[in-house]
């Protein structure tokens, strides 16, 4: 019984490290998000961007406050429009 009880404690705590893990992977993509649509939204409000929110890709376009580099390689891979973080 020892030797159950052992592995079945090691089990559970992998499993709570591995749920923990993921939570905290996921706070960070959604702090990650806010961070980068505030750097978006002031970077088109200085943008001589001539199309409205919808049409204007976040880390795509010019502006005289440009977005940060963690920033651009997120929208890379998580394309949004200046509307969608608004």
């Amino acid at each position: 019984m020892n030797r159950i009880s052992k592995i079945i404690t090691f089990l559970l705590f992998s499993s709570l490290v591995l749920v923990l893990a993921c939570k905290t992977s996921r706070q960070q993509e959604e702090d990650m998000s806010v961070r980068c649509c505030k750097e978006c939204l002031e970077a088109f409000s200085q943008s001589p961007v001539g199309v409205g929110a919808a049409g204007a890709q976040c880390g795509a376009f010019s502006s005289g406050k440009p977005i940060s580099q963690p920033c651009a390689e997120y929208f890379k891979k998580h394309p949004q429009s200046v509307a969608d973080c608004e």
